[in-house]
């Protein structure tokens, strides 16, 4: 995918992620191994958007932005830096 920084990173978006109107600057909509997403989601028992970013950063490296607790033990144990996002 093309790639633009924000903030001296690329922001890699699932393109089934809801943003409402506006694009952040610097993002980029990407879509993901769904094949990969797949087996993650089946083989961890974690929401499949879980394991869609999670396939995004596999692929595409950088950080991952979670907020579900278990997708983001996955992805430590994947060896992706993981960030949880709590309510």
């Amino acid at each position: 995918p093309e790639e633009r920084m924000m903030f001296g990173r690329v922001v890699y978006i699932p393109i089934k992620c809801e943003l409402g109107n506006v694009l952040p600057g610097g993002a980029t909509l990407v879509v993901p191994d769904m094949e990969l997403a797949r087996d993650i989601h089946e083989h961890f028992d974690i929401p499949l958007r879980s394991a869609e970013a999670i396939a995004i950063a596999l692929e595409c490296g950088g950080r991952v932005f979670l907020s579900d607790r278990k997708a983001y033990e996955v992805a430590v144990k994947l060896g992706l830096d993981a960030i949880l996002i709590t309510p």
